[in-house]
């Protein structure tokens, strides 16, 4: 969701460009006042360059001793092997309430916990005591409260019962950690006996818990959320499997790969952000970082700024483009135009708003980062399209250099003047920063952007009759997840299944005064049935848009969070 400094106006002069203040609220990772540091190796993002680079997942922070680690957030808890050390486990937080309004985090990864704080060398969850992690008392009540609800003796606690693997419950590198969070289950009979795959059930735990002690170091993921729901054959070969969760860090390496498989792996790094960003994002708006066991809050920029000042990427911003199709910008290379020298370029930046560099956006990974900048701009390839546009879906623009209705820039506001030398290229697109004692606060900004027609040629059989070519629409991007699966099953025959895809859309579509309207829309599959008469039926497919956002030329809307309620951890 775009942000407006709580410190200025949320308003243009003449009343447009309202923008609700970024709702943040979370928990530190690690105990208050305790030092670390990271290094470059350690750094969230792109480490290496050329086709040696790897993009990290996790960021990783090295400490003295032993620390204390916390809950960010409210949700649920799987625990997990660490596959380089046996006294180590990782743990998966799914967020049960989401820490910021309309950044929908799928998962947040902690590696590398020890695991005697949370089980003994029998695999069993340690008792309650007056020493315990506020985790083990919490579940121990729990599970105590629910064999005395049962009027059943309460059996022994093995971690198993909350997910972790055993002789009894045996788990695959490949399953994915969907399958376990939403319970994808299956029922088994043999010898007259019922078993269950999946026979267990995950505490939701608040934030600020105490979880349990890493020591000399950890590492965080945080993942974000595309939608409830698994792609059949998917051919992406980085999944977020057990694999992906017992690894100490993580790293995306495209070395053994080529062709689209390259392509989708290097696109994965889009599904992350950083840490050191995620806390800094407190920062723009109405923000609040609390400490596990402490009631201090941390609210303005200088408090936050020396809170994260010991991540490599503390002044690091990050830049997301998502273009046609919900790929990242020139996914399919249809951005690029001549830079000179017999090379091509499909973007330019400044971090003074003056100079511009023409680069390759996405040369090797589409996320990127800009150490420190004093300013930020971008202009990006068109052709000047009349459906042109840009949505800015995080990040706080200069509105002084950049107008822009409500955060949609199209038309005039986007599009070089026709006698302009730069018409391969839009205006400027500028951005603001936080600042500490002018060090940038770390963040990043998300944009949507269509720029260029897609156009599809159709040749002829005919060697005189001349190939058609067409141009895709907007409205052609709204019939996807057609081998989508959901995760949220029915639970009876009354229920539709449904798939919501929760990457926006920009749509463009006429008003009834004839002129355009611009809005931002997720997507949605509902699987039901017509019946034909009284004893047959017809399966149907229906697809329905959800509004998030919209630029209308008469009325008012006001964002909304409509567009992601049918998704368990949503982004609300």
């Amino acid at each position: 969701m775009p942000t407006t400094n709580s410190n200025q106006s949320t308003t243009s002069e003449n009343g447009r460009n309202i923008r609700a203040e970024l709702h943040a609220d979370s928990y530190f990772f690690l105990e208050k006042s305790k030092a670390f540091t990271q290094t470059v190796g350690q750094k969230f993002g792109v480490v290496g360059s050329g086709g040696n680079s790897v993009f990290r997942t996790t960021a990783k922070i090295s400490f003295a001793g032993e620390a204390k680690i916390f809950a960010i957030c409210q949700g649920q808890i799987f625990l997990q092997p660490n596959s380089s050390d046996d006294g180590k486990i990782n743990l998966i937080l799914k967020p049960f309430r989401q820490p910021i309004n309309g950044l929908a985090i799928r998962y947040i990864v902690y590696r590398g916990l020890r695991k005697s704080d949370f089980m003994n060398e029998n695999e069993e969850i340690l008792p309650y005591s007056e020493n315990s992690t506020e985790y083990v008392k919490h579940v121990r009540e729990e599970f105590k409260k629910f064999f005395e609800f049962l009027e059943v003796t309460e059996p022994k606690f093995m971690a198993e019962y909350i997910g972790f693997p055993s002789a009894n419950f045996s788990q695959s590198n490949a399953d994915l950690i969907d399958s376990y969070f939403f319970k994808v289950s299956e029922i088994n009979e043999e010898n007259g006996q019922t078993t269950e795959s999946h026979p267990f059930d995950f505490p939701i735990i608040p934030a600020g818990t105490y979880l349990g002690n890493a020591v000399g170091e950890l590492g965080i993921d945080i993942v974000l959320n595309e939608g409830d729901y698994t792609v059949e054959n998917n051919p992406n070969p980085f999944k977020l499997n057990l694999s992906y969760a017992r690894a100490s860090e993580y790293e995306l390496n495209t070395a053994n790969f080529s062709g689209m498989q390259k392509k989708l792996i290097q696109e994965s790094a889009t599904q992350f952000i950083d840490i050191a960003a995620f806390y800094g994002l407190h920062a723009y708006g109405n923000g609040k970082i609390r400490f596990g066991g402490d009631s201090e809050i941390l609210q303005n920029e200088t408090e936050i700024y020396n809170l994260i000042q010991y991540f490599h990427t503390k002044s690091t911003v990050y830049l997301y483009i998502q273009s046609n199709r919900q790929r990242s910008y020139n996914f399919y290379g249809n951005y690029s135009v001549e830079s000179g020298n017999n090379t091509e370029a499909d973007i330019k930046f400044s971090i003074d708003n003056t100079t511009f560099t023409a680069a390759t956006f996405n040369e090797s990974w589409p996320v990127w980062e800009f150490p420190n900048p004093p300013k930020f701009a971008v202009k990006l390839v068109t052709d000047s399209y009349s459906g042109a546009g840009l949505y800015v879906k995080q990040g706080l623009l200069n509105s002084s250099v950049t107008q822009n209705e409500d955060y949609f820039i199209r038309n005039n506001n986007l599009l070089q003047d026709s006698g302009s030398e730069e018409t391969d290229y839009t205006k400027p697109v500028a951005f603001d920063f936080l600042k500490s004692d002018n060090k940038t606060v770390s963040s990043f900004i998300q944009l949507i952007y269509e720029g260029k027609q897609i156009a599809i040629t159709k040749e002829s059989s005919d060697p005189e009759v001349p190939a058609r070519t067409y141009y895709m629409k907007d409205i052609d991007d709204v019939f996807g997840l057609i081998e989508a699966t959901s995760l949220i099953q029915p639970q009876n025959d009354h229920q539709m299944a449904y798939v919501t895809d929760l990457d926006l859309l920009l749509i463009n579509f006429e008003n009834k005064t004839g002129g355009q309207d611009i809005a931002t829309v997720t997507t949605k599959r509902v699987e039901d049935e017509v019946m034909k008469n009284d004893t047959e039926s017809l399966p149907r497919v229906t697809y329905e848009t959800l509004l998030n956002n919209i630029r209308q030329n008469t009325g008012s809307f006001f964002q909304s969070r409509s567009a992601y309620l049918d998704n368990s951890n949503s982004g609300l």
